[in-house]
């Protein structure tokens, strides 16, 4: 590199120095032949006498001459916004194709009829940058070829100039034998500089490159739905009609509906919850949850046939878009759901070769199939009755062995009696996971499938493949309430808490009337100490029909300092429950973290501490009365007394989950007992996870501490 920079410092010094000698030359030509014009002292062959009068003028002399400018022609106004925005569309056509002058000339035009017109403004200001720079460009190109033809005029031998005589000047063969140092026409062109390749083949990249992209826009303007597909279409099914069918079988058929509708991915369809809890089921509730559609539909049995109808109605014009009914026989009454996915699969146009329109096609049993209706209305209800459910789906896999639905359904009732209490939970998992291989042999392939196979995985501490399975459902039931809330509890565990809140969120969105789904997001966002975002959560949860209170939405607002909502809330609830010492263990806590007078919280928790002294007198070997007397005593600051009293319980019941996270709460309410409570905490999470237990208010000070994280995801 340093040589070629040498050898390039020698051509510059090169070509200054025949430049210089070429000017020399030029100059000393010059003088020569001035000094011989003058020498010779030629006379003027040709003189004309100069008049003595001139005649006068018949036009006047500043005409004659040009010597004042023509008036200029007033510039034509432009009134309309169209003619303005057709001379905008000319000088950018102009602009586009390079010719700057009279795209400036059009824009001047208009700016003298509107000077205040942003657009011509700015598109004047980007024309002169376009006309500077090319004239830039120009102006180098022209350089460089002036310098390539001054090299070659230097490299040019010169001819001998011959002065000439007296007698020869004007002869014709005399001027000759001067050369000329102008090119003709006929010779051959000199060849492209570096400069020149470089300017062409600059100009050729743009000008491929605005090919590509007008291409690519244009591609992306036309499938730009398919690229960006919009949020899918909400549906609200609406509870049957009928007069033959009961609550439960209606409640049932509902049910069904949804889990059948749910499986096209370009629905959302509200979830049973809350489709099963509107107080004025019609049109005014559709659109209070802003559903785009309503599915009325009603069904009735009779001695030999059963006939149901539905009609699909577009709730923002009030007509029907898609209606039709039918009469079968009870055999192929459970056929009806599927015909209703079929027109609906068919209405939105989508694709049946799909892995959503993957449905059994099995026609059950029809008393097989009553039986499957009520064990989903139990099921689905707030204080499931799961023994019940189970009976009725052992009747319904009797009657009908190949019946894979009622097996998913047996499977999931394993599963919430596992998560009710930690009682021969192992015994329950292995029971569910029974349930699910007869599903799967029997080739069902459902969301609601997937899901039970996800808890299996969930209740097995398997949370990776808890989530491939969860992941499995959502994608054959995307707005599935209930798979998002399995799948954010399992993004929980799997430390994954921006993917649990959105799934959470994704849960409560299908399913707004369900206070569960609610509550989970409110919680997760408690977790993350976002406590504006967990009360909004908290406080647009339905209201329970009871007096019952949330411990989750106390903790939330204590946290969030709204101590005196937090207090009306507990004081409304104790004054209807006077006999609950945990209520009245949960207001003097409030008391105390609000900083009332130490009268009135100390007078709560004695209060609290004579109902659990009844109750241990009535039943001594109560447990978790002997753990909430550790926890009164505790808060009193009689901290040997609530140690003793926690010791105790533990003697009793050294295994029950609700005895182990209250002690976990009463040594992480002392000064040196966060080992211990951990101990306990981990112990009882192990054995039966709560994720409102782990966000009680006794365990605020220890959610920072890094095994508090190791306890969710244990």
């Amino acid at each position: 590199m340093a040589f070629d920079s040498k050898l390039s410092d020698y051509e510059l010094e090169r070509d200054k120095l025949f430049e210089e000698i070429r000017k020399r030359a030029e100059v000393a030509e010059l003088a020569r032949i001035e000094a011989e014009e003058l020498r010779l002292n030629l006379p003027d062959l040709n003189p004309v006498p100069a008049p003595t009068e001139l005649p006068p003028l018949s036009q006047p002399a500043s005409h004659i001459f040009a010597l004042e400018p023509e008036p200029e022609k007033p510039a034509r106004e432009l009134k309309t916004a169209r003619e303005i925005e057709e001379r905008i569309e000319s000088a950018n056509r102009y602009y586009q194709n390079e010719q700057y002058v009279k795209a400036l000339d059009v824009l001047d035009e208009i700016l003298e009829s509107r000077p205040d017109h942003t657009v011509a403004r700015a598109l004047r200001a980007e024309v002169e940058r376009a006309k500077a720079l090319s004239d830039r460009m120009l102006a180098d190109e022209l350089r460089s070829r002036e310098g390539d033809q001054a090299k070659s005029l230097i490299e040019m031998p010169m001819p001998e100039l011959s002065s000439p005589r007296t007698r020869d000047i004007g002869r014709e063969d005399v001027l000759q034998e001067v050369p000329t140092p102008v090119a003709s026409e006929s010779e051959t062109p000199q060849p492209m500089s570096r400069n020149d390749w470089k300017l062409r083949l600059r100009r050729a990249a743009l000008g491929v490159l605005a090919l590509f992209g007008v291409i690519t826009g244009f591609v992306l303007y036309r499938n730009f739905y398919e690229l960006f597909p919009g949020e899918a279409t909400t549906v609200l099914i609406l509870p049957a009609r009928s007069v033959t069918l009961d609550r439960t079988q209606i409640e049932g058929l509902t049910i069904e509906l949804i889990q059948q509708l749910s499986h096209i991915q370009a629905l959302r369809v509200f979830a049973p919850t809350t489709a099963l809890g509107l107080t004025h089921p019609g049109i005014s509730s559709a659109r209070t949850l802003d559903a785009k559609y309503m599915l009325e539909w009603s069904a009735e049995k009779s001695d030999a046939q059963s006939t149901f109808s539905y009609k699909l109605v577009d709730v923002a014009t009030s007509r029907s878009v898609l209606e039709n009914s039918n009469t079968v026989s009870h055999a192929e009454f459970s056929s009806f759901s599927r015909e209703i996915v079929r027109k609906s699969r068919e209405f939105f146009s989508v694709n049946s070769n799909s892995p959503e329109s993957d449905l059994s096609s099995h026609n059950v049993q029809h008393e097989a199939y009553d039986l499957y209706l009520r064990s989903l209305s139990l099921l689905k209800s707030p204080n499931a009755n799961l023994d019940s459910a189970r009976a009725c789906l052992l009747k319904s896999i009797a009657l009908d062995p190949e019946f894979s639905s009622a097996e998913v359904a047996l499977g999931l009732t394993s599963i919430l009696q596992c998560e009710r209490s930690s009682t021969n939970s192992q015994n329950l998992i292995e029971d569910a996971n029974r349930h699910l291989l007869r599903a799967l042999n029997l080739g069902n392939k459902s969301a609601a499938a997937f899901q039970l196979w996800g808890n299996v995985e969930y209740h097995r501490g398997n949370f990776p493949a808890a989530i491939q399975r969860l992941e499995q459902s959502k994608a054959l039931a995307s707005g599935d309430a209930e798979t998002n809330s399995r799948l954010a509890l399992a993004y929980l565990r799997a430390t994954r808490s921006e993917d649990a809140i959105a799934a959470a969120a994704e849960g409560a969105k299908s399913d707004p009337l369900n206070s569960a789904a609610r509550e989970l997001l409110g919680m997760l966002y408690l977790l993350e100490n976002k406590n504006t975002a967990a009360l909004e959560e908290f406080e647009q949860k339905p209201k329970p029909s009871s007096d019952a209170y949330s411990n989750p939405y106390v903790t939330t607002l204590v946290e969030a300092n709204r101590h005196e909502r937090a207090l009306d809330i507990l004081k409304t609830y104790v004054m209807n429950n006077p006999g609950d010492f945990i209520a009245l263990y949960d207001l003097g806590r409030v008391l105390q973290l609000a900083g009332k007078p130490k009268t009135d919280w100390q007078v709560t928790f004695r209060l609290a501490s004579r109902i659990i002294d009844d109750t241990l007198k009535a039943t001594p070997r109560s447990a978790r009365a002997l753990v909430y007397r550790g926890l009164v005593l505790t808060r009193l600051g009689e901290f040997e007394a609530g140690t003793k009293a926690v010791r105790k319980a533990l003697e009793v019941s050294p295994t029950d989950e609700v005895v182990l996270m209250n002690s976990a709460r009463v040594f992480a309410l002392q000064r040196n007992g966060t080992d211990e409570a951990f101990t306990h905490l981990g112990k009882a999470s192990h054995r039966h996870f709560s994720l409102p237990a782990l966000l009680d208010l006794d365990f605020a000070a220890l959610r920072s501490d890094q095994r508090f994280q190791k306890v969710l995801s244990r």
